[in-house]
């Protein structure tokens, strides 16, 4: 078997271990034969009856001028990626086909759900999915149920066994939890196929089931997993296809200590997105709510930091390529997200480890700021983004206000004067990203409009003038 080792990036006996990637009805058939000779005109005229009956038959039930007092159906959701409100973190997509997660949690937990299946995952109404786990448990399973929660309600299946896990239907496990809840790798043998070998153990169980969808999952999709022992032991796994985005953008750059999942996401957890990268900047991971790491996503801690196990807390890791990983590194930001290592000139011209940037500071940043920051471009620059580029924010600021039409008197006693209407005058040409200037705001009429009868037909409100408040802002850039 092979050696077991820390996740941390510090020397275990000889050797300085660096994480590495994981791999991986009754159908009536009706004959009509010929009964006798010149029979068609009978036919004829009882295919003639039938196709009467079935058209007015309808309108007898349902008159056209009485509607159904019906719901309407709730719209599918033809989009893989859910809807995001505004003010509320990223979610993200839901991915297609069928997915395998391994799982990893506590090592005092049971019964332990090694491996779970969902086959499709983006499935739709009608569609038919198929459930499949598999449980590791020195004790008998007594049960094994599914919930799925979906846009409008939740839906139970249980599971039944199908037997003993052979040992391909466990995937190959790089990642473990020690006794001391710390996730551990094996350290693969250089040019060896033993590291590509599942490793179902003995004892373990596969239980599986299959249901037929009856709701939507536009806001809302995931589902539990719930094994119970002869002993009274439970334990829950959740897989989340709408969850929050693992991101710590805005939130801290240098974690200290410890960094909780549930603190920073709450006790639902949170998603890494297909490919992306993210992780915790000078602190530990305590992972003590749910978290995927999804295909080809990284996870980054720094160098002598370690990720450990708490309470309900699990990772879960698809199988399918390409592979997510966890890495010891800085990470850096760039414009096409942070990065462990700067790969082009448009990446920025410092390589500043996350820590030391401000938590404003990150990609994809949308806000403005009138103060430059250390960005991967300078230590006094606006690419809050991290993006080669920056922009100013767009001015409607105005320099003057003043009188925009014509105003006349109207006919005597027909109360149809045209009043004077005040307006901006030439927007304020902005000037550079932290410089100040001043504007007018508000625009209004200095004195009220009179007409006199005798003026019928002279100008009206000549004397009325416009003014606006003055106010100075700073120019303000990302």
């Amino acid at each position: 078997m092979a050696a077991l080792a820390p996740v941390v990036d510090k020397p275990v006996g000889c050797a300085s271990l660096k994480a590495i990637p994981l791999l991986a009805p009754t159908t009536w058939n009706i004959t009509f034969t010929r009964i006798m000779k010149n029979t068609l005109p009978f036919l004829i005229i009882i295919i003639a009856l039938v196709a009467v009956f079935l058209i007015v038959t309808p309108f007898w039930f349902n008159p056209p001028t009485q509607k159904p007092n019906v719901t309407p159906p709730v719209a599918e959701n033809t989009s893989s990626t859910p809807p995001v409100t505004k003010g509320t973190l990223p979610r993200a997509p839901i991915p297609q086909g069928s997915q395998t997660y391994q799982i990893m949690q506590a090592s005092t937990v049971m019964p332990k759900i090694v491996q779970a299946t969902v086959d499709p995952v983006n499935v739709h109404v009608g569609d038919t999915q198929r459930l499949t786990v598999i449980i590791s448990d020195p004790d008998p399973i007594n049960s094994v149920v599914a919930m799925i929660q979906t846009d409008n309600g939740t839906t139970t299946v249980p599971l039944t066994l199908v037997g003993a896990a052979a040992l391909n239907d466990v995937a190959p496990q790089r990642y473990f939890v020690n006794a001391e809840n710390q996730l551990v790798l094996t350290n693969p043998i250089k040019n060896s196929r033993a590291d590509n070998v599942a490793l179902a153990a003995k004892g373990d169980q596969k239980y599986s089931a299959t249901w037929t969808v009856k709701d939507t999952h536009v806001a809302r999709y995931f589902t539990v997993f719930t094994a119970t022992d002869a002993k009274g032991n439970v334990n829950s796994v959740k897989i989340g296809w709408t969850d929050t985005v693992c991101s710590w953008n805005g939130i801290n750059n240098s974690n200290g200590a410890t960094s909780s999942i549930s603190s920073v996401f709450g006790s639902a957890g949170c998603k890494f997105l297909l490919g992306g990268t993210d992780g915790v900047e000078n602190g530990n991971l305590l992972i003590d709510a749910p978290v995927i790491l999804d295909r080809g996503s990284t996870l980054v801690l720094n160098s002598g930091h370690s990720i450990v196990f708490s309470g309900s807390g699990y990772l879960l890791m698809p199988t399918v390529t390409p592979l997510g990983q966890i890495l010891f590194s800085e990470m850096y930001c760039a414009s096409s997200g942070w990065v462990t290592a700067f790969s082009s000139p448009a990446d920025g011209t410092y390589q500043v480890a996350r820590s030391q940037l401000a938590s404003t500071v990150f990609p994809g940043q949308t806000a403005y700021f009138t103060t430059p920051t250390l960005t991967n471009y300078g230590s006094n620059t606006y690419n809050y983004d991290c993006a080669q580029t920056t922009s100013k924010q767009v001015s409607t600021s105005y320099t003057t206000c003043s009188v925009t039409n014509s105003p006349t008197c109207g006919q005597p006693g027909k109360n149809n004067c045209v009043a004077a209407i005040c307006g901006e005058g030439s927007p304020v040409a902005t000037p550079a990203c932290g410089s100040t200037y001043s504007s007018i705001i508000s625009c209004n009429q200095s004195a009220s409009d009179a007409c006199d009868p005798s003026t019928y037909g002279s100008s009206c409100g000549v004397s009325v003038g416009c003014v606006g408040a003055s106010v100075t802002s700073t120019v303000a850039c990302n």
